[in-house]
């Protein structure tokens, strides 16, 4: 097919000389709207089949107002090409970047990130037994701003134990972790095993 030609027909063209470059050029424009498009005189013209997004080598950086950009580029967590948003500008600065699709997890243990721009850790922990009170907990990766919320439950359950020694608590819930801990400090029975879900920015 020959390629779009933008200056076709030309002021000075006559149609039975240009009719050949203006069908061209009718080819080239149904061409492009056939990509990922339903096509002309189908009852959904116009609408997306689905959304590609070329991968991008750097941030677009926009800095207007009154617009958000999505697109992709390689993500620095999974290595391969991710979802990412950036907020709408203010006429100066561009907006806040987010990474909408990155997530990494090593076995139990990892993170995602959410649109809005939340990120959720997630993972396993045991607290043994003997004197151990609590067990510290290392976030896969550290909130930047703060900890909203951390929710965990106990895997598993041991009949032969006093239940108030199950009970467990998130003690120094900070950006980079917290330590779950048995309210009984000095119970000598079995582990305690758990998992746990925090959200936070």
């Amino acid at each position: 097919m020959a390629p779009y030609q933008s200056n076709k027909p030309e002021a000075t063209d006559q149609k039975n000389v240009s009719q050949g470059d203006i069908q061209g050029n009718f080819a080239a424009i149904k061409t492009l709207i056939d990509v990922n498009h339903e096509t002309f005189d189908d009852p959904n013209e116009g609408k997306h089949k689905y959304v590609t997004f070329p991968q991008q080598g750097v941030d677009p950086n926009l800095i207007e107002t009154n617009q958000a950009t999505i697109y992709s580029k390689i993500s620095a967590v999974t290595g391969k090409t991710g979802l990412f948003w950036q907020n709408e500008g203010d006429g100066f600065v561009a907006g806040d970047i987010t990474e909408m699709t990155a997530f990494n997890a090593v076995g139990n243990n990892g993170y995602t990130m959410l649109p809005s721009g939340l990120k959720i850790n997630f993972g396993r922990g045991t607290i043994n037994s003997g004197n151990q009170a609590g067990a510290p907990i290392v976030f896969s990766s550290a909130f930047t701003t703060t900890c909203y919320a951390c929710t965990f439950g106990l895997l598993g359950i041991q009949s032969n134990n006093d239940g108030a020694d199950w009970i467990v608590y998130a003690a120094d819930l900070t950006q980079d972790g917290f330590t779950p801990t048995r309210i009984r400090t000095n119970y000598h029975g079995s582990n305690v095993s758990f998992s746990y879900i925090a959200i936070g920015k």
